[in-house]
């Protein structure tokens, strides 16, 4: 599997990673502003192959808001944790923030993932990983070939996702950080700011140790 960084074309945008194997799957879309480019730049990334699915780290419009662009363009269908998929298809604003970017993004068409589900991509499988706190629905994307974590708003490189969102919890981020520490985990690519292909266990202990948490047996 290879994970091609896309970038933004924002600065309030979101990563958008293309997974490649046998199977190809794009996570998240940003924002939203630039989808025609972004969609070159996924094309380009394909080198001819099919786009097989969207995967949507949670809910917030910078993260969602190039759904329906890039759907209709590459002819794939996307898929969100349940407990933000709802939130996605009833175009609740409270939920995707949209109106805090000044758009109206309206109800989007998206499957549920559950906790523990596989994404097969061929040569790698891919774990959904429920970890609430940004989001009741945020998931994370493990590969126990690469130990790679695609994690959304819930961890980035030395940091990690706020709490004060509708929907958030504190609480349930500690708890989501402390379930990633037990993971073997190397890279981190994480939905805003860099990334890096081997740093991200110590940037779990390192959101658990801001937090308080003793970090001891991490």
């Amino acid at each position: 599997m290879a994970i091609v960084s896309l970038g933004i074309l924002d600065p309030r945008d979101s990563n958008v990673y293309l997974l490649k194997g046998d199977r190809n799957v794009l996570v998240d879309s940003g924002l939203g502003l630039y989808t025609d480019a972004l969609a070159a730049k996924v094309a380009s990334a394909l080198g001819g192959s099919s786009l097989d699915m969207i995967v949507l780290t949670h809910c917030h419009v910078d993260h969602i808001g190039g759904l329906k662009a890039l759907a209709k363009r590459f002819g794939c269908a996307a898929f969100a944790h349940e407990a933000d998929a709802v939130h996605i298809r009833n175009g609740d604003s409270k939920y995707t923030l949209d109106k805090y970017f000044g758009m109206d993004l309206g109800p989007m068409d998206v499957g549920d993932l559950d906790d523990g589900q596989i994404i097969d991509i061929g040569d790698h499988r891919l774990e959904v990983i429920h970890t609430p706190g940004h989001t009741e629905g945020c998931i994370c994307l493990y590969d126990q070939v690469t130990k790679s974590l695609v994690s959304g708003d819930t961890v980035f490189l030395y940091g990690w996702g706020r709490t004060d969102f509708p929907g958030g919890s504190s609480e349930k981020m500690v708890a989501s950080l402390r379930r990633l520490s037990k993971l073997d985990i190397l890279g981190v690519y994480p939905g805003h700011g860099d990334y890096s292909p081997d740093q991200g266990h110590d940037s779990i202990v390192y959101a658990l140790r801001s937090v308080g948490v003793d970090i001891e047996d991490y």
